[in-house]
């Protein structure tokens, strides 16, 4: 979870302005599996993004049988204010709940979309699914 935490802030830090709020959203995602904390990682989701009964359903499952550690290294960050396209290389390592080795670690180019609601992001597209599907 550290290490999520520290490339976290790393991201907030090297996009200052418009895309710091995005970068933040992100950050605060790879923070919450890093905690097992599939409830607050879909919060950030709308839920009328393609896919998300999927995703809603995988990652429940994916935080109740593992012990996750996830972290993201920015790629991009492009648009406006309103409207968003992120890319981060993202690696999630899970370990099984009674604290044996790593049993499969991921490690993937995550697209996500993002729109501005009221004053807080949204993720309305995320590729791909599949990186979040439980072991």
């Amino acid at each position: 979870m550290k290490r999520a935490v520290l490339l976290a802030v790393c991201a907030a830090v090297l996009f200052a302005g418009p895309e710091e709020d995005a970068w933040n959203l992100v950050a605060r995602l790879a923070t919450d599996l890093s905690a097992n904390n599939g409830v607050e990682f879909l919060a950030h989701i709308d839920p009328k993004m393609p896919g998300y009964e999927t995703l809603y359903n995988d990652v429940l499952a994916l935080t109740r049988e593992a012990a996750l550690s996830s972290s993201i290294d920015p790629i991009s960050n492009r648009g406006d204010d309103r409207n968003r396209t992120l890319e981060v290389d993202w690696i999630m390592e899970l370990t099984g709940r009674d604290n044996s080795a790593v049993f499969q670690r991921r490690h993937e180019k995550v697209k996500l979309q993002m729109k501005k609601e009221g004053r807080h992001w949204r993720v309305v597209g995320l590729e791909p699914l599949r990186f979040f599907r439980p072991a």
